[in-house]
């Protein structure tokens, strides 16, 4: 995505997600600006976080992730969009940064997920065409 991006983490240790996050970005910043010559803010907003709590919300969480370029006309073929691990997830590359064995050692294989979140593509993108109209 252009203007953002998500990360599902998953705290397995005794350091907060947000200062995880912080050191991130605020490490991303300094190494942007100083390569760029330049000073300020390298990120609009503050990072956002959401408290996941249930295996269902996880699951569409993950999909909706993985929509996102979809969604947004950058891409037709998930599998196309670099800066995204559903290759990863789905076998085409090997490259994993991160394990998604939470997400799929709930579908059984990796067609399974890979078929959960292609079929995600209509209720995700509907959802995100009215957003502006929902209140929650």
């Amino acid at each position: 995505m252009p203007n953002h991006f998500h990360f599902l983490i998953r705290q397995n240790g005794e350091i907060k997600i947000s200062e995880l996050m912080l050191s991130l970005i605020g490490g991303y910043s300094k190494y942007f600006n100083k390569k760029y010559k330049r000073v300020g803010s390298v990120f609009q907003d503050q990072f956002k976080s959401v408290h996941i709590d249930s295996n269902e919300y996880l699951l569409w969480l993950s999909a909706y992730i993985h929509q996102n370029p979809k969604v947004a006309a950058m891409v037709q073929n998930l599998s196309k969009y670099s800066y995204s691990n559903y290759s990863d997830c789905i076998g085409l590359r090997n490259e994993a940064l991160c394990d998604p064995s939470v997400i799929l050692e709930q579908y059984g294989d990796r067609g399974a997920y890979q078929n959960f979140v292609e079929s995600s593509f209509g209720v995700i993108k509907n959802r995100k065409d009215l957003e502006h109209l929902l209140l929650d």
